[in-house]
């Protein structure tokens, strides 16, 4: 479950956003200093030759509002496997609760297999892991949900959803779908035809 998270589009894309922010906080820093101007307008050896002084300061400007996207590799998103260990034995500190379909109603997944929500509570870098709440659907019949620990101490719950609270699997899937990357999965259409259904409902409202 770790690894599919980690592994996840929506993972590699915050990893990604990431370092580009930072390293465009690191040049509109770096332009701070009179030194940047003149080490910039000395540069010759460039894969593009500017000769008109005005596009030189374009990009001076481009550069200060960050107005422009990068082209990143993964190497950053890589490095987060070497902490792979640890984003486990955090996610085994949660509560796990397994809900289990006993009715007609299924359980949906996506193109990013683990959903992720936050909650309210923030710090640097984010909420902990421990205080985040993960969706994963294993098949059609059961899906897991992790969240904060409980005070109770206890750990782990197992919950058999029947047809009279089928609705909890909608909410569920919506959760799922409303974080997927760009499609979601079923195994019949109308689990989809319920969440488009909650859509429309909540459509314009913060989720």
């Amino acid at each position: 479950m770790c690894m599919l998270w980690v592994r996840g589009p929506v993972f590699r894309k915050q990893i990604k956003d990431l370092a580009e922010n930072i390293m465009k906080d690191t040049v509109k820093f770096a332009m701070q200093y009179p030194s940047f101007s003149e080490n910039f307008d000395s540069i010759q050896d460039l894969e593009f030759i500017i000769n008109d002084k005005t596009e030189v300061l374009k990009i001076k400007e481009l550069l200060e509002d960050g107005g422009y996207t990068m082209d990143l590799s993964n190497e950053f998103h890589h490095m987060i496997f070497s902490n792979m260990n640890e984003f486990t034995c955090y996610m085994c500190q949660q509560h796990w609760t397994v809900f289990i379909s006993k009715c007609e109603k299924k359980f949906i997944t996506s193109d990013n297999p683990v959903s992720v929500y936050l909650p309210n509570k923030t710090g640097f870098g984010g909420p902990h892991i421990i205080d985040r709440e993960h969706l994963f659907s294993i098949t059609p019949d059961i899906c897991i949900q992790t969240g904060p620990p409980k005070t109770n101490g206890k750990k782990f719950k197992r919950k058999a959803i029947y047809k009279k609270d089928s609705h909890q699997i909608g909410g569920i899937n919506f959760a799922i779908s409303n974080k997927a990357y760009n499609y979601s999965y079923s195994k019949s259409r109308s689990e989809l035809e319920d969440v488009k259904a909650l859509y429309n409902i909540f459509k314009g409202r913060s989720i």
